[in-house]
């Protein structure tokens, strides 16, 4: 005897709530692709403060001595990882090698400027 998994109901144009593998539900969504039979996550996420401190030290950087070498208070670096700064954002981007909306998508329109009422 087998057991099938349950299906999801769902409405017509909405689509199921796929759940991680812990439990934790998700809202990212997997689509078909011409190409390769399957879509890549569409849902891009801002980058963990743990992350970016963790790039700034394999580069031998500190959040400190990045805000202290370009005229900030020590703490400056660490205030940008919880709320936008889009002129920090660009030295900690700038030192880890990428750009801020890589790091922030939310934080970023698509063209690269700044989200409105995200400015510090």
């Amino acid at each position: 005897m087998t057991i099938d998994a349950p299906k999801v109901p769902t409405l017509p144009g909405h689509f199921p709530v796929h759940f991680h593998p812990f439990g934790q539900p998700t809202d990212e969504r997997i689509g078909m692709d011409i190409n390769n039979g399957l879509q890549s996550r569409q849902v891009r996420s801002d980058w963990h403060p743990a992350d970016v401190l963790a790039a700034l030290k394999k580069r031998g950087q500190s959040l400190a001595g990045l805000s202290v070498a370009n005229g900030y208070h020590p703490t400056a670096a660490g205030k940008a990882l919880k709320q936008p700064w889009p002129a920090m954002e660009r030295l900690l981007a700038r030192a880890i090698g990428v750009t801020p909306q890589e790091m922030w998508p939310s934080r970023y329109e698509p063209d690269g400027t700044p989200r409105k009422g995200t400015r510090r």
